[in-house]
C-alpha cells in the first residue's frame, strides 16, 4: 500500500481504494494488515494510505468523520466508502461492486 501525501496522487487512477487513518489509532493498524491481504488479490487496484491529520482539510472535503475511512474511487469520483474496522470479505465485496458495474 502506498501512502500519499496529495490526494490528487490517487485521483487520476482508474479505480482506487484509498484508507484514511491516523497513527494512534489502534483498529487502524489491523485495518492495515487487513488491506494489505486484499492488495495481493487485486492487482488491478491502486492501493493508498492518507493520514487525516497531515491533511485534515481534505478529511474534512470528503466526509471523513471516522478512522479508518475506505473509500473507492473510480476515475476520481466516489464510488462506495466503508467506516470503522473491516473485514477482506466486505472490502472485496465494495470492490467487487465496482468492478462489475
Amino acid at each position: 500500500m502506498c501512502q500519499v501525501e496529495k490526494f490528487e496522487d490517487v485521483a487520476s487512477k482508474k479505480l482506487a481504494l484509498v484508507e484514511f487513518f491516523t497513527t494512534w489509532c489502534g483498529p487502524c493498524k489491523t485495518q492495515k494488515s487487513i488491506l494489505q491481504d486484499v492488495e495481493t488479490r487485486n492487482a488491478a487496484l491502486f492501493f493508498a494510505a492518507i493520514d487525516v491529520e497531515s491533511d485534515p482539510a481534505l478529511a474534512d472535503r470528503l466526509a471523513v468523520r471516522c478512522v479508518p475511512t475506505m473509500i473507492l474511487f473510480e476515475n476520481g469520483k466516489e464510488k462506495g466508502r466503508l467506516h470503522g474496522l473491516q473485514q477482506k470479505e466486505r472490502i472485496e465485496g465494495l470492490i467487487g461492486t465496482a468492478l462489475t458495474a
